[in-house]
């Protein structure tokens, strides 16, 4: 264990639960707040989820879509980005820092604001980060 063994011996066995308890909880909370990392590198985004990394090629973005997860605890809004080829990328628009989301989003902006790019649903407020779970207002029910 974390302990010398001088003093995990001397635990109860009650402490010793709560203390392998604690060490599992803290390493799954370690691990879901490590799960799910976006970055952008010049044109590229990059999303890392768990041990698998996806990539996105942002100067070919073509369309952006910004829709509520129906179904899913009160409803968290999600963005799907669009290349010129067909392939996408969903973005959960939650879990993130508020720095993180605000470099996230600066980030996107200017690629998500070039011509030619269709954008559907709310997504000049989810670039303003308007739409990030969770609040504890209301949701408005118009999912466009």
């Amino acid at each position: 264990m974390f302990l010398p063994p001088p003093i995990f011996a001397s635990m109860t066995a009650a402490d010793r639960s709560m203390f392998i308890g604690l060490t599992a909880v803290f390493a799954l909370t370690a691990l879901a707040a490590s799960r799910n990392r976006l970055t952008v590198h010049g044109a590229e985004l990059s999303q890392r989820v768990v041990l698998r990394s996806r990539y996105f090629r942002l100067d070919r973005l073509a369309g952006v879509r910004v829709f509520r997860a129906a179904g899913r605890y009160n409803h968290p809004w999600q963005m799907t980005l669009t290349d010129s080829a067909g392939g996408q990328m969903h973005l959960r628009l939650n879990g993130y820092a508020v720095e993180d989301r605000k470099q996230l989003m600066a980030a996107l902006a200017p690629f998500v604001r070039c011509p030619g790019v269709q954008l559907e649903g709310r997504v000049d407020e989810a670039l303003a980060g308007g739409l990030w779970f969770p609040h504890l207002r209301r949701v408005p029910e118009d999912d466009s």
